[in-house]
């Protein structure tokens, strides 16, 4: 869930390290990046919500495994 967080905050504006990268790598602008960057976040947020208020989704497979 930590790594999942990270990961939005990198990709995310105003603080988006990764997409600063980017587009000085690639000489893109800033505004385009946001904009298709947006429909990444959508589902990144969504399942980011449901890892906070389901942990039984996140727990199911080495509970499975673990035999707990």
């Amino acid at each position: 869930m930590v790594v999942l967080n990270l990961m939005i905050g990198q990709v995310t504006p105003p603080f988006g390290v990764c997409l600063f990268i980017v587009g000085d790598v690639g000489k893109v602008k800033l505004e385009r990046l946001y904009r298709a960057i947006v429909p990444f976040l959508i589902p990144l947020i969504a399942v980011l919500f449901l890892c906070a208020y389901y942990p039984s989704l996140i727990t199911w497979l080495p509970n499975v495994l673990l035999g707990e």
